[in-house]
């Protein structure tokens, strides 16, 4: 070997080294007590990647704290001038390696060279851990387990059993150990005990409940089972694990009984209550079957939640109920729901994580709110819209104003606001009364909204007064084209009872930001050029200027 390590043989060494499976690595000896890399074979780059590491020291190629240890046997190599065999894990990667470093020796017997075999023996320390594993949880499981084990030969004769198998019986293990199990069975269950026996020493495993006596003559009831104890593919005899189950048959009954009286009280329960698991319906009271019209329990079990969520609200639901079983907090939400007629309904639900069958589920109560949010549309539609002509009305005007205003400021746009009162409203409620009025408004509003874009705000002031807010407006002449446009609908006489009446309007207009750049400036000049076209006569309209009104 040590001729091998001559420069011009460094070839055939790789060669050979690069045949070897384990991580091989050649470490020159310096004469000031270094350690460098010489070559490694192709294993051992494979490790390390592509780095060039010939030349280099071990603490300026691995990490400073594994390098300590390596250096620490190579240094026990130079002083024993023996081979050093050690173990090195890292906890991190869960790996373990056997490391041999075999010294190579000089002309003058010093070691000149080192050569590191390491070996990944991590599948080895884990199959030993898992044996040492394995025999600790079964001596635990013997002697620490808190239900008796025990072990039969093929007679049933008991041949050792532990410290909870005396305490369940009474007995002391001597006096135990050579006798046969039915001298613990009660006579009524030793034939059906007998027979579960006869099955294990078949080779199954069996389980079954059997009321054992106890040394005191009290009973017991006992979950037993049966394991066969096979080698080399005879059955030599039986292991038994037997648990005192008195205490918990009592204790399901109590819970069985509690079950039934719960499960009674939420299916009795007004509000609607539910139960899903991974996206499916797994439980609804009586109260969400009405909910959501369902006739029978048997209608929900089965279906998708999506079934009663309209599409376009999946997709939060599902981020929801995800949030939630990560942990996430609950809180009321508010929503639509889709019963199994298609009919749709606003609900409030509070949801809670909760297990079904073992596994994370959802709990959700939920409340019928589709009458109170019908009322809270009404309420808000009184606040905000005209109640004749369903035209926004000032209040909410002035919002669409406000919006207009930042929007044109943002983009540098402009847009019209015009100041429109009806002609001659009087002349008509004096002709057909208040209800015609009333008809006459609606349709004066109907014919002024089909005349504008979808951009546009039309808005009724009350009485015969109305504000249009005409959006992205460029010139002068794109509002004369919709005024001309308005004016050609209104034309068209209006019939009602027998009267033939005619539709005019008179119109006041500002531009922003030629006309100002507050909503108070626009305002008050539209209402000045308003102004101009009632003192003409009407049914015209006009463009502020300078020349008319009072300037802000």
């Amino acid at each position: 070997m040590k001729h091998l390590l001559k420069e011009k043989h460094l070839p055939f060494l790789n060669e050979f080294i690069d045949c070897i499976n384990d991580f091989v690595f050649v470490m020159e000896v310096t004469s000031d007590g270094e350690f460098k890399y010489v070559t490694l074979n192709s294993t051992a780059q494979a490790s390390i990647g592509q780095k060039d590491v010939i030349g280099y020291k071990i603490e300026e190629v691995i990490p400073e704290n594994y390098a300590l240890i390596l250096l620490e046997h190579y240094k026990q190599v130079i002083e024993s001038k023996d081979k050093v065999i050690f173990e090195f894990s890292d906890n991190q990667m869960n790996t373990f390696e056997e490391v041999s470093l075999n010294p190579f020796f000089g002309e003058n017997g010093e070691i000149s060279y080192i050569v590191s075999i390491t070996r990944d023996i991590s599948k080895r320390k884990r199959v030993e851990r898992e044996l040492s594993i394995n025999e600790q949880k079964y001596k635990s499981l013997v002697e620490n387990n808190s239900d008796s084990v025990f072990a039969l030969d093929l007679e049933g004769n008991f041949l050792s059993v532990n410290q909870a198998g005396e305490r369940l019986s009474g007995y002391h293990k001597d006096e135990l150990i050579g006798t046969n199990f039915s001298k613990l069975v009660l006579e009524e269950c030793l034939e059906e005990t007998y027979e579960h026996f006869l099955k294990a020493k078949a080779g199954s495993t069996e389980e079954y409940k059997v009321k054992v006596i106890h040394k005191n003559e009290e009973v017991a009831l006992t979950l037993v089972k049966n394991v066969p104890i096979i080698v080399e593919g005879e059955v030599i005899g039986i292991y038994g694990i037997a648990k005192d189950i008195t205490e918990e048959h009592e204790m399901n009954k109590i819970i069985k009984y509690n079950e039934e009286f719960y499960r009674n009280l939420i299916d009795q329960s007004p509000d609607p209550i539910l139960i899903h698991q991974e996206g499916f319906i797994k439980y609804g009271n009586y109260a969400f079957m009405k909910l959501v019209e369902a006739s029978s329990k048997e209608q929900l079990f089965g279906k998708a939640l999506n079934d009663f969520i309209p599409f376009i609200g999946r997709s939060s639901v599902e981020e929801r109920v995800n949030e939630l079983l990560e942990g996430g907090h609950s809180e009321p939400v508010e929503g639509p729901i889709v019963t199994l007629d298609g009919e749709a309904r606003q609900v409030e639900f509070f949801e809670t994580t909760t297990t079904y069958k073992g596994k994370p589920a959802i709990h959700a109560v939920l409340r019928d709110i589709t009458k109170r949010k019908e009322l809270e549309t009404k309420i808000e539609k009184m606040a905000f819209y005209d109640y004749l002509t369903d035209l926004p009305n000032r209040q909410l005007f002035k919002e669409h104003m406000e919006k207009a205003i930042e929007n044109a400021k943002r983009k540098n746009t402009s847009f019209a606001l015009l100041f429109i009162d009806g002609d001659e409203f009087k002349d008509v409620n004096d002709t057909v009364g208040h209800e015609g009025g009333d008809a006459f408004i609606k349709e004066f509003a109907s014919r002024l909204s089909e005349s504008v874009r979808n951009v546009d705000t039309v808005a009724r002031i009350g009485g015969d007064e109305f504000n249009i807010l005409l959006a992205d407006i460029n010139d002068e002449k794109q509002v004369v084209n919709i005024i001309e446009r308005i004016n050609e609908n209104l034309s068209r006489p209006w019939e009602y009872d027998g009267y033939s009446m005619d539709m005019t309007m008179s119109v006041g207009i500002a531009l922003y930001p030629d006309h100002g750049e507050s909503m108070k400036s626009l305002v008050i000049k539209a209402d000045d050029a308003l102004y101009t076209v009632k003192e003409r006569g009407g049914n015209d309209f006009q463009f502020y200027n300078e020349s008319i009104g009072k300037t802000e």
